[in-house]
């Protein structure tokens, strides 16, 4: 009775109806608001629904010491209420505690102690924690030590367990491990032990820790630290899993991998939770997971790398080419571009222009690439040379070729892998694994594999020596393979063996976080690192939801500005079947689309759905500028009009009233000056607002320009100009509504010449809603080009408005009039041109002429259009009383221009500037003399903007010289000017050129029948001179002189004529007077002066009349060609009772009337070799049919046969003799007859 109420009374204190009773240590990881009796652990909930068990199980004997509480604070007391820790409850009630909870999940839950003490919960499939049951055994072994030995009873939880070590020390020895079915020993004075756990392959995984163990004990808990594979010691990026087609990878916190259960979609997946859904729609390989990016590459898409944000936003395309092995380290991507033979290119990742592949590394095929960023090396199987292992550095250079260390080969590799240390693992084509070991050598790695055999007396394990195909290399002692031995089962190879981990085949092995993703038969499994023995893998299958889609909102369109960069949303927002509205990914193909006036069209799919979606892209046309837009409301029906300018051809303007857009006022098209005109439209009499849009080609209708106009413009009717009461006013007459009124004047380019008068004029009424008003007529004096008068109306709050359409006024040039000094009269007066004296009194030239003495004593008068209608007073002409200096300009002391000889100058009638009619073509002179007496004159002659020289006129010296250089050549501009009391009086203008360069002479040629050329000379029968044309102004001049074959001096020179013929000037034929010629060529040009323009060339040659001898031929027969009856035995044919038999060859010849010495056998006639250096004459013989005209080349020796199925052939001959001296020829031409008869 009294251990029930006192655990009555424990109870109440777990709960906190008891005070506490002291401090207490706290539970690390044991239950709070639970009781511990014994090897038990209950919590409070449980006590209370089964309180009789729990009182039995305390009444047991030796369990009503072994009690402790733990409060709702995690305080730990034993049974008397005093503060304890967990080693207490381990010292009491043993190393291993079971919990009872009336929670399903938690109820059977097992708590061991760790080496300190502290409880560690274990679950079944834990990756952290798993345990052993062991017996010790102690016997004394002497001074101190004792003989310890371990034996293994059970393993929980720790998978792959093979063999063991104890050791009172840290630093254990695995060399010494034994295997976990047998009893390890060893002799020691301590009580701490520490035991590791192996796998057959020898890889640690798991260690433990007791304390205080000094005698024999059954059944000891030992708490085992697993050391399985988890994200601590495997890196996020696995640089193998891209040599196993990149199927997976990791962030550290999510999982992302290739779903080829539904289309090969990037699937993510909560590593800690349960969540997992795609985020990409297309057919992806080689991700890489980078910077919260993944890149991948996109199958749906040719194979183009593409790149999408972890959260499946943001998806754009980074090249254009099909890429494989795609390895993304740092700042760039590198990969297999599928388009140049598969060579590695270096592209950023940061790339935008999809056209651009990137820079080529290697001129290498490469497979199985992979990229140590933190050495510089990219590493790859070379299919270019039967797939060899290769490296070369991230620029492309120090390309390195990998030998085995035995030889210098090496065989071709697959399946590249890169640990952290930079150790590249590959498996061979024969099927070894080997590694790097050096910058340049590969070895092999012994291993063998763990295989579990049938025997009589059960299953054992046996090594046995394996191939490789599959592998993925994590670290050195984390090597995942596909068994060769086993059926391609999935081991994992440590120090030196392998052991199996997943006992099914694979064909590709991915490692992310502490998943291993294989391939098998087409399908994606995955198995999570450290499962408990007998977790089969999963099959990855498509996602399903139970929900649909039931409506998509439509998308607002995407305003671009080119095609580059559309960025289409990367969500939609969905109703769902279940009344949700939800955001969803979208993919879109950016490489397709449809088009129609600006609006591109793009199809995509809602992620994980499929659902079809389409969005829209707009490519506005550019807005109208508003201040291209004129606006122009005039008084009366239809008399409004709109000018929009900066247009392109085509272009199509819209136009409404911001009233009203139902309708357009107008729309028109701009013309190929870039405007369109809206005219003969109605705008509102107190002006508005009009909107403004234009359709530019492919683009869609631009935003609306926003543009104000005035209440409608005054009309100018007419302009008169009139003098009355010595008023000279101009009286402008205007349609309008009001008399305030103003006015501008413009230039055409509408910049303001004059602007409005402060205060408005007040206009007289006309009637009929005309009004009028005065201009003085000085406001218009004294403009050269026309000007634009515009009207508008006076507002006293705005000022003036806009104007009307302009009024041109008219302006006049200088009247062309002058002083005959030859007859005394002035020439070019007539009764619309007025004169004055001073510039401000104007009189009619009648006028001036009535009154000749009034020009007493001047030196000159002005000259003037006079105003009427609308034109202006014309601009003002001094005429000159007093006649222009004498003008002379000479080069090399040839007159190029006398301004007192009209032949030397041409003149123009509008400005009056004198243009010199010839060229200089030597230094040049200026003077300038006879200058009126009390008159000063100046003048500047300047090149271009270029003032040559200036100052006043020097009647008795040269005011300027130029000389004759390059430098000097162009055209001069010289100005005299006349001043009388600082008025300039009269003005000449005279211009000239220069020619200052210096010209090659002619570069003289000879034609004609030419021979040989000795010491410069050459000899011919007929010569002519030929000398290449330069341009129609510039002619060939020449001499020819004979040299006299006595004296050896030429003689006196003669003409030689040239004419122009096909674009070449050709010279007179010499010939039938033999001696040596010399002929003297130059350029002139009529156009200057001095005419000269090059100097002179000189070419010789000879004349040599002689012809040549007639040659005759004879056959194989010594039978002649040629000859009549009187020399032999063939008579020419036709006279001949009979000719050759058979055949003949040309075998020799003869010359008529000499010796054969000095003639040359040539081939035909583009045999230049001569072998006989003292040859005078050569010939070449041709032949052909009678009746057929082409001619064949024969050589001597060769025959003239008779054709197929003939028995008679008729030839001609044709032997064509030169003279090699002179180059003469002639042809002597023989027939004859063969026959077969």
């Amino acid at each position: 009775m009294r251990r029930f109420v006192a655990f009555i009374l424990t109870v109440i204190m777990i709960i906190g109806m008891l005070p506490k009773m002291a401090f207490a240590a706290k539970a690390v990881n044991l239950p709070k608001n639970s009781i511990i009796i014994a090897d038990r652990i209950y919590t409070s909930s449980y006590v209370s629904k089964f309180p009789q068990e729990v009182n039995q199980f305390q009444s047991l004997q030796g369990n009503e010491n072994k009690i402790f509480s733990i409060d709702a604070q995690g305080n730990i007391t034993d049974k008397d209420g005093r503060a304890a820790t967990e080693e207490q409850i381990m010292l009491i009630c043993g190393r291993k505690l079971t919990l009872y909870s009336d929670s399903p999940d938690d109820q059977g839950k097992v708590y061991i102690a760790d080496g300190s003490g502290i409880f560690r919960e274990y679950k079944p499939g834990s990756t952290k924690y798993g345990y052993i049951t062991i017996n010790t055994s102690f016997s004394a072994a002497g001074s101190g030590y004792n003989l310890v030995s371990v034996v293994i009873k059970e393993i929980v939880g720790v998978p792959n367990s093979y063999y063991f070590v104890v050791s009172d020390s840290s630093t254990i020895d695995p060399s010494v491990k034994r295997a976990t079915n047998e009893s390890f020993t060893l002799i020691t004075n301590r009580d701490d032990f520490y035991i590791n756990l192996y796998s057959a392959s020898g890889d640690l995984v798991g260690q433990g820790e007791i304390k205080d163990v000094s005698s024999s004990v059954t059944g000891l808990p030992v708490l085992i630290n697993l050391k399985t594979y988890s994200l601590g010691n495997i890196p996020t990026r696995v640089a193998g899993n891209i040599s196993n087609l990149g199927l997976a990878a990791t962030d550290g916190e999510f999982l992302y991998y290739v779903n080829l259960a539904d289309g090969g979609k990037i699937y993510k997946k909560n590593i800690y939770g349960v969540e997992e859904y795609p985020i990409v729609e297309d057919n992806a390989r080689y991700i890489n997971v980078v910077d919260d990016w993944i890149y991948y590459s996109n199958i749906s898409d040719g194979g183009k790398i593409y790149k999408v944000n972890v959260d499946g936003t943001g998806r754009k395309k980074i090249n254009d080419v099909l890429s494989s092995y795609v390895n993304v380290v740092g700042d760039y991507i590198y990969y297999s571009n599928s388009k140049d033979k598969n060579r590695i290119y270096k592209l950023s990742k940061f790339n935008t222009n999809a056209s651009y592949s990137g820079q080529r590394l290697t001129y290498d095929s490469a497979a199985y690439i992979v990229v140590d960023g933190d050495r510089n090396k990219i590493y790859y199987s070379n299919t270019s040379d039967a797939r060899r292992l290769y490296s070369i550095d991230l620029n492309g250079n120090n390309r390195t070729k990998f030998l085995t260390v035995s030889s210098q080969t090496s065989p071709g590799v697959r399946y590249l892998s890169l640990t952290n240390d930079g150790i590249v693992y590959a498996t061979g084509l024969d099927g070894k694994l080997y590694k790097t070991i050096s910058y340049n050598r590969i070895s092999p790695v012994y291993f063998t594999t763990e295989v579990q055999v049938k025997s009589k007396g059960g299953t054992i394990t046996k090594s046995v020596e394996d191939k490789l195909s599959v592998i993925n290399a994590v670290t050195n002692n984390d090597i995942f393979y596909s068994s060769y031995v086993d059926g391609r089962k999935i081991y994992k190879l440590g120090v030196s063996s392998g052991t199996k981990i997943i006992d099914d085949l694979a064909t590709a092995i991915n490692i992310a976080g502490d998943y291993i993703f294989y391939l098998k038969s087409g399908k994606l499994y995955r198995y999570k690192l450290g499962s408990p023995e007998g977790t089969k893998p999963e099959a990855i299958a498509k996602i399903k939801y139970a929900d649909k889609i039931v409506k998509i909102d439509d998308l607002d369109p995407v305003e671009i500005t080119d095609l580059k960069n559309i960025e289409l949303p990367d969500k939609v927002t969905a109703i769902m079947s279940d009344g949700d509205i939800r955001e969803l990914l979208v993919n879109w193909d950016m490489s397709k689309y449809s088009v129609k006036d600006g609006v591109y069209t793009f199809s995509g799919k809602v992620v994980g759905y499929g659902t079809k979606v389409s969005g829209k892209a707009v490519m506005y046309s550019a807005p109208i500028n508003m201040n291209n837009v004129v606006v122009t409301n005039n008084e009366g029906s239809k008399a409004d009009s709109i000018v929009i300018k900066g247009l392109a051809l085509g272009d199509e303007v819209y136009v409404y009233d911001e009233n009203d857009m139902t309708k357009p006022l107008g729309k028109a098209k701009a013309d190929k000056t870039g405007q369109a005109v809206i005219s003969k439209i109605d705008l509102n009499q107190e002006g508005g607002v009009i909107k403004v849009a234009v359709k530019r080609a492919g683009r869609a209708l631009s935003k609306f320009t926003d543009v104000a106009y005035s209440s409608e413009a005054p009309v100018v009717v007419k302009v008169e100009y009139t003098e009355y009461n010595n008023k000279k006013v101009y009286k402008v007459t205007y349609k309008g509504i009001n008399d305030k009124i103003g006015y501008r004047l413009y230039n055409a380019d509408n910049s303001i010449v004059k602007d409005y008068t402060a205060s408005p004029i007040t206009a007289t009424p006309e009637g009929s809603g005309l009004f009028s008003f005065e201009i003085e007529r000085s406001v218009f004096e004294g403009y050269a080009t026309d000007k634009l008068l515009k009207l508008a109306y006076y507002d006293a709050n705005k000022g003036y408005l806009d104007p009307s359409k302009p009024y041109i006024m008219i302006a006049q040039a200088k009247p062309n009039v002058s002083y005959d000094f030859t007859s005394g009269r002035f020439v070019g007066f007539s009764s619309f041109i007025e004169c004055s004296l001073n510039g401000i009194d104007w009189m009619s030239s009648d006028e001036m002429l009535s009154q000749a003495s009034m020009l007493t004593g001047k030196t000159y008068i002005l000259a003037r259009y006079k105003a009427m209608s609308n034109k202006m007073p014309g601009q003002i002409a001094y005429v000159a009383l007093v006649p222009m200096p004498q003008v002379v300009i000479k080069a090399g002391g040839e007159i190029i221009l006398d301004s007192k000889d009209y032949t030397t100058f041409i003149i123009d009638d509008i400005t009056g500037t004198l243009t010199a009619r010839y060229i200089g073509n030597a230094d040049i002179t200026v003077d300038i003399k006879d200058v009126p007496s009390g008159i000063n004159a100046s003048y500047v002659l300047t090149k271009g903007a270029t003032q040559v020289s200036a100052g006043s006129v020097d009647n008795s010296a040269i005011e300027s010289t130029i000389q004759k250089n390059s430098n000097n050549t162009g055209e001069y501009k010289l100005v005299v000017t006349l001043n009388q009391g600082g008025t300039e009086i009269a003005k000449q203008t005279i211009k000239f050129r220069l020619f200052g360069e210096n010209i090659a002479p002619p570069q003289p040629y000879l034609a004609g029948i030419l021979g040989k050329t000795i010491n410069g000379v050459t000899t011919g029968y007929k010569v002519k001179v030929m000398v290449p044309f330069t341009d129609s102004t510039v002619s060939a001049v020449g001499t020819i002189r004979l040299k006299d074959s006595i004296s050896g001096q030429y003689g006196n020179s003669k003409p030689y004529n040239f004419v122009l013929n096909n674009g070449v000037w050709e010279g007179e034929e010499v010939a039938n007077v033999e001696g040596e010629y010399e002929v003297s060529i130059r350029y002139e040009n009529y156009a200057m002066k001095p005419s000269t323009f090059t100097a002179s060339k000189e070419i010789r040659f000879t004349i040599d009349t002689s012809k040549v001898y007639k040659v005759y031929l004879y056959d194989g027969y010594l039978r002649k060609i040629g000859l009549d009856v009187i020399e032999g035995l063939v008579y020419p044919y036709g006279d001949a009772t009979y000719s050759f038999v058979g055949y003949t060859d040309l075998y020799s010849f003869g010359v008529e009337g000499r010796s054969i010495t000095g003639f040359e056998w040539l081939d035909d006639e583009n045999d230049t070799t001569i072998n006989d250096p003292d040859a005078q004459y050569g010939f070449y013989v041709k032949y052909r049919f009678i009746d057929d005209n082409t001619w064949s080349s024969i050589k001597q020796g060769e025959r003239i046969n008779y054709r197929n199925n003939r028995t008679v052939e008729k030839y001609r001959i044709k032997v064509t003799v030169i003279n090699f001296k002179n180059g003469y020829k002639e042809d002597f031409e023989y027939e004859f007859e063969i026959s077969n008869q």
